[in-house]
C-alpha cells in the first residue's frame, strides 16, 4: 500500500530590504528562542508556501498583534502559533523549535 505524504518543501531566498518590504503579515507563526535567549519569529507569507525566519525581535505591540524585529520591519500576526505539522518540520529541520 503507497504511503501518502502531505509534507510539503517551503521556498527558501533572500528577504527585500526593509524599505522595500517594511510590513509583513505571517500566518503559522512561532516565536523562537536561541541558546543566549534571543528570541525571533518564524512564520509563513501569504499564500502558505514560503517561511520568514526574521532578525531577533525589537519589540512587541501585543494589543495589535505586531513584532518589530531588529531591522526594522514590521510584522502582522494573523491567526495563532503554527500547528502545522510540515511547518514545524521546517522549522526544526533549521535546528529551531
Amino acid at each position: 500500500m503507497a504511503e501518502s505524504n502531505s509534507w510539503r518543501t517551503l521556498d527558501c531566498r533572500v528577504t527585500p530590504e526593509v524599505a522595500k518590504q517594511p510590513d509583513v503579515a505571517l500566518t503559522d507563526w512561532r516565536i523562537l528562542l536561541d541558546e543566549d535567549g534571543i528570541a525571533y519569529l518564524v512564520g509563513l507569507l501569504p499564500g502558505g508556501n514560503k517561511l520568514r525566519f526574521t532578525s531577533s525581535i525589537s519589540h512587541v505591540v501585543a494589543a495589535a498583534r505586531v513584532i518589530v524585529t531588529q531591522s526594522g520591519r514590521r510584522y502582522w500576526l494573523e491567526g495563532g502559533p503554527a500547528t502545522s505539522w510540515s511547518v514545524l518540520e521546517q522549522i526544526r529541520a533549521r535546528g529551531l523549535g
